[in-house]
């Protein structure tokens, strides 16, 4: 599933970031359809991944993630849903889902993990490829990403708050940054922890 669903939401994510940044207005009230299908795409999967947080929770060395996955996914679920319904904020959607360009490399990793030892010795070079980019996309696309979409946000509030502030709900002002730390904490978190 991953190998084909991560490159999607990277390729969308990507489309309506370029699509969207150019000006202030686009950042905060536009929206594509590449961003549409993204925030769909998303919701879903958070959606359909949920029962199966449930049945993982069996399993010894998940029971410690099932929590933070749970809120991971309330999060993505309700800054999505709330994006695509009010027809807001699609760029700071777009942009904070290319932090799933790290999972394109993790599936990878992760089905190299999967294969017999003679497999995973006859790729060996490709494993090492995947596992160095997997480390220069965290670094790039969790580590500095979040913390330059949260001043970017900052800088549209206090810089055309005619734009922004005076035309966007309290929800939404509140709930997209904290998002933003949130997923941001969970990835220092994970970092911290490998």
């Amino acid at each position: 599933f991953g190998i084909v669903y991560y490159p999607l939401v990277v390729v969308l994510a990507s489309q309506s970031t370029l699509a969207l940044y150019p000006d202030v207005h686009s950042r905060w009230h536009g929206t594509t359809p590449a961003s549409r299908m993204l925030a769909i795409l998303l919701v879903s999967r958070m959606i359909v991944h949920v029962p199966f947080l449930e049945l993982k929770k069996q399993i010894k060395e998940s029971k410690a993630q099932r929590p933070i996955f749970l809120i991971h996914h309330a999060i993505v679920i309700v800054v999505y849903l709330t994006g695509l319904v009010l027809g807001r904020c699609h760029f700071w959607g777009a942009m904070n889902a290319l932090c799933e360009t790290t999972n394109v490399f993790l599936t990878v990793i992760e089905l190299f993990t999967s294969c017999r030892k003679s497999t995973r010795a006859r790729f060996e070079a490709m494993h090492k490829a995947s596992t160095l980019a997997f480390g220069v996309a965290y670094f790039l696309f969790r580590l500095v990403l979040f913390p330059v979409l949260l001043f970017w946000f900052i800088s549209d509030l206090v810089a055309h708050p005619d734009e922004t502030l005076r035309q966007l709900g309290v929800f939404e002002l509140a709930a997209y940054p904290l998002a933003t730390c949130a997923i941001f904490a969970l990835s220092v978190k994970d970092l911290s922890e490998s």
